[in-house]
């Protein structure tokens, strides 16, 4: 019974440690330059390879415009069926 429950214990021990904390998320490789350039770490959904992105501020700022547009079209379409 002890050798099941120090099994046990280990196993939960190490499965705790296999994860990573930023797994899925986006982080930054290099503090933001002056002139707004940068350079993101990107994992995509189901992937466990990163990408290297790297954007100016403009180029952030024109993506989160259209996402914005996106959203609010598809609530409009969406309210529009019911």
């Amino acid at each position: 019974m002890k050798h099941i429950l120090i099994s046990a214990a280990t196993v939960c021990l190490l499965a705790a440690c296999s994860s990573s904390p930023n797994e899925g998320k986006t982080a930054s490789t290099q503090p933001e330059r002056t002139d707004g350039y940068r350079c993101d770490k990107v994992v995509e959904t189901g992937s466990r390879i990163s990408t290297r992105r790297c954007t100016t501020a403009q180029q952030r700022e024109d993506e989160k415009r259209e996402a914005d547009v996106m959203m609010r079209n598809n609530r409009v379409l969406s309210e529009s069926r019911e």
